[in-house]
């Protein structure tokens, strides 16, 4: 499924600009980079990864993350979030920063768009979230397989793509 998700992508967007892989280092971020690899041509990519600082782990995540990108010889940036001293680091200030850096990224290397993971089972948490926040009817949208932020393209290439078949293609791999 993975496979013929991004195909599909590919054939549907493909241009002469490279795209940005907004990079977790999780397993549905890692699906989608591995999956890429496979399709796209190595230098139609470049990563970035944001550490949130979140955890102890993150800076040894970040380490390990680096000597990835750096094994499969693909150009990344990295961010590191602090937290402003008036408040917590929030998810929606964590996602936000996060979005302003692909969005610099995408627009300082002339890039076609940034490509997420975000996968199926991720639209149904996004619609029950907001049911849960008290969302009419009217708002009760998920995401989309391409959007904006700002002046950048979002893509999100296997959102028809569930789950449990992202874990079955990294096992595989």
């Amino acid at each position: 499924p993975i496979f013929v998700a991004l195909s599909h992508f590919l054939h549907h967007h493909q241009g002469r600009k490279r795209f940005l892989i907004g990079y977790s280092g999780g397993p549905d971020s890692k699906a989608l980079l591995y999956g890429c690899l496979h399709l796209f041509a190595k230098n139609s990519l470049v990563v970035a990864h944001v550490n949130h600082n979140w955890r102890k782990e993150s800076t040894d995540e970040e380490l390990l993350i680096r000597q990835e990108l750096e094994g499969l010889k693909l150009p990344y940036y990295i961010k590191r979030l602090q937290a402003p001293h008036e408040h917590n680091l929030s998810e929606n200030f964590a996602r936000n920063e996060r979005l302003q850096f692909f969005s610099h990224l995408v627009k300082e290397l002339d890039l076609q768009g940034v490509l997420l993971a975000h996968h199926k089972n991720d639209v149904a948490e996004t619609v029950l979230k907001r049911i849960f926040e008290g969302a009419h009817l009217t708002s009760l949208y998920a995401m989309k397989e391409s959007s904006a932020w700002h002046n950048m393209v979002v893509f999100r290439p296997v959102l028809t793509v569930l789950r449990k078949a992202i874990l079955h293609f990294l096992r595989q791999k």
